[in-house]
């Protein structure tokens, strides 16, 4: 699977991924649809929206001025990071969602440049806040971008506005929307990887909880209370109707290759939005966010179309999920006591009938002959069967070791009854056939054995 892996990540970086992220003037539909829509690759537009209204009247007095007294959405967390894994303690990992709280946007703004606020606040609440929550601003910008609406053969579904600063950051994901983003004030950052880097992201599902402030606990089960690493911050960890969400653990500004091996394939593009421009950020493709100072954005989500790329990429997911759980599973398996293994094993298999072996006693008879002309071989400390009865093929027992074995009485294999020992060159290597063939034989039961572990026939 290694190998498969290398291959889809070379390939992605030969035949398609970018090496880095265009930036281009306002394009013809069809220009945009053809070399980027098409190919599902991002670029960057320069000069855009220099039209809006909002470059130029978007201050805090003008919006405090025309939603001061708006109620608004805002998601509060105590490092910044909202939607994101969490480690509880060394063996429990949670996703974690942000608090959300509903004040006014002046309340907001006051918290947002309060530097003694116990916690992070971010505009950053989406199913189309800018249309739903802030209407008085929606005249300030375009209702959709010209030429995208018509490449992507739709209108948005979603309008939505940001406001954060660089305390603020969105772990990686990615979403099921062609995404128009554009910067009105600052300069955000991103951190890009193409959806085929699935492979590579070990996805994991976690339970969903949320965070929530030592202020704000009345209304909870304190058993469902988890306290974080922040001292006045807990998580909630819904004890029924828990529900479960998939996210990706890797942070990929600071690999951790020895918790996640796989993510020594990923290349990511990092690029930085400023004022006035426009990143087209495809469907599915994963990102990371953050500005880089006080910044103000708006974007636009297009439904994406349920294509081919939605196919390979449900087939790519598909293929690392399964690899990731016969990993885990091997990883399992290894970690057993082999009594246990082979209790396992025979639990699964069930009784099979199995050629009976040659007794050890006639292999050391059939050798005896050769003692006195190969060199002794020590049988100390004891080795497994299959390893003294490969050395038997080469050496033989010192007397000492081998005195109950070689007993007279005992007839040595093929040799007839009443007939002499010889150590000839024909009758050791009569002799190396038979006892390859029982080596041959134990190799292909192991293998059998290995296989009905993980899939027992039916």
């Amino acid at each position: 699977m290694e190998t498969v892996f290398a291959q889809l990540s070379e390939d992605a970086k030969d035949f398609w991924a970018p090496r880095s992220v265009a930036r281009i003037p306002p394009p013809s539909p069809l220009v945009f649809y053809r070399d980027y829509v098409s190919k599902n690759i991002p670029v960057i537009i320069t000069g855009g929206i220099d039209h809006w209204p909002a470059m130029r009247k978007w201050t805090d007095d003008y919006l405090l001025q025309t939603i001061g007294n708006k109620t608004v959405t805002v998601d509060v967390t105590p490092s910044g990071y909202g939607d994101a894994v969490l480690a509880l303690d060394a063996t429990t990992k949670v996703f974690v969602q942000p608090e959300e709280r509903d004040v006014t946007f002046r309340e907001f703004h006051t918290l947002y440049h309060d530097a003694a606020f116990d916690g992070i606040p971010y505009l950053s609440h989406q199913n189309d806040s800018l249309r739903d929550q802030f209407p008085q601003l929606v005249g300030d910008v375009d209702a959709a971008i010209g030429f995208a609406a018509e490449a992507f053969g739709n209108t948005p579904e979603a309008v939505n506005l940001w406001i954060g600063d660089e305390r603020a950051v969105s772990t990686m994901h990615k979403d099921h929307y062609e995404n128009m983003y554009c910067v009105v004030r600052g300069r955000k950052h991103f951190t890009l990887l193409p959806p085929s880097d699935v492979a590579f992201l070990h996805e994991t599902t976690y339970p969903t909880t949320r965070y929530v402030h030592e202020s704000r606990t009345a209304r909870f089960d304190a058993a469902a209370l988890r306290p974080s690493t922040h001292p006045s911050w807990f998580v909630h960890v819904p004890v029924e109707a828990a529900e479960s969400t998939p996210w990706i653990p890797v942070d990929p500004l600071n690999v951790d290759a020895a918790q996640f091996p796989n993510a020594k394939h990923i290349a990511p593009l990092e690029v930085v939005l400023e004022a006035g421009e426009m990143l087209y950020l495809p469907s599915l493709w994963y990102h990371r966010a953050t500005q880089l100072c006080d910044t103000v954005a708006v974007n636009y989500w297009h439904d994406m179309e349920f294509d081919a790329k939605y196919v390979y990429f449900n087939f790519v997911h598909g293929v690392a999920t399964a690899a990731k759980e016969l990993r885990l599973k091997t990883h399992s398996l290894s970690c057993l006591a082999p009594a246990r293994v082979h209790q396992a094993v025979a639990a699964a298999r069930g009784p099979a009938p199995r050629t009976p072996p040659v007794p050890a006693e006639s292999l050391l008879g059939a050798v005896r002959s050769a003692s006195a002309v190969e060199p002794a071989w020590n049988t100390t400390p004891p080795a497994p069967t299959r390893i003294l009865k490969h050395q038997l093929l080469c050496r033989s027992l010192p007397p000492s070791a081998a005195a109950q074995a070689l007993a007279p009485s005992q007839t040595p294999l093929c040799l007839r009854k009443g007939e002499a020992p010889k150590a000839t060159k024909a009758s050791l290597l009569a002799l190396r056939r038979q006892v390859e063939m029982r080596l041959a034989q134990d190799r292909n039961e192991e293998r059998r054995e290995a296989n009905e572990w993980w899939w027992p026939p039916a």
